[in-house]
């Protein structure tokens, strides 16, 4: 989607109101505009916007060298967290819904950035399926990591965010399960 619209969930989720006292959150939009359609229900609710990603998900062809996924905008990406952490950092963590969340495990596995960050909040995140992340050590992940999973997420599979949660074998983990989908959640919803 985009900053606002990241904003936007999580204001009705009352995670802005309940740690307004302890927490300033810094919402970014992703460099990279979206490269297909918005889903309808995300129209639905928010309407036509700007709409952003953090990379295009693309299967490489059998043919080229290195077969399987690429994420292509990802360095991009990476780049685009460290250039917010110079202007306007530090932080003290990192925090994502979705891509997002898999854009922050990426992040905390890339050691050049993972220095930046001292936990990571992962909203219904997976492990990368890129060829290009391939050799991304999650288990040397050293911060604490809360993984929040949908237990009726239909886009993110609850699997799949297992999968993540258990990637990460040096690092605190907390697991929290929501009984909603693929959202942001309500903070008294687990």
């Amino acid at each position: 989607t985009n900053a606002k619209v990241f904003e936007t969930q999580m204001s009705m989720a009352r995670w802005t109101s309940e740690y307004a006292e302890t927490c300033e959150f810094v919402v970014i939009d992703a460099p990279h505009a979206q490269s297909g359609e918005a889903p309808a229900d995300v129209v639905g609710f928010f309407g036509d916007g700007e709409y952003r990603e953090w990379w295009n998900a693309k299967k490489r062809d059998a043919a080229e060298a290195e077969a399987g996924m690429e994420y292509v905008g990802l360095e991009r990406s990476l780049e685009a967290i460290e250039t917010v952490c110079e202007e306007n950092g530090p932080f003290d963590g990192l925090l994502g819904f979705s891509q997002g969340a898999t854009l922050c495990a990426i992040a905390l596995a890339t050691p050049r950035i993972a220095k930046r960050f001292g936990f990571g909040v992962l909203v219904s995140g997976m492990k990368s399926r890129a060829t290009q992340t391939r050799n991304l050590d999650y288990g040397s992940i050293a911060c604490p990591t809360l993984h929040i999973i949908g237990k009726n997420d239909r886009v993110m599979p609850v699997v799949a965010s297992e999968g993540l949660l258990k990637s990460m074998t040096s690092s605190e983990t907390t697991r929290v399960a929501h009984d909603g989908g693929h959202s942001v959640p309500r903070l008294d919803e687990h």
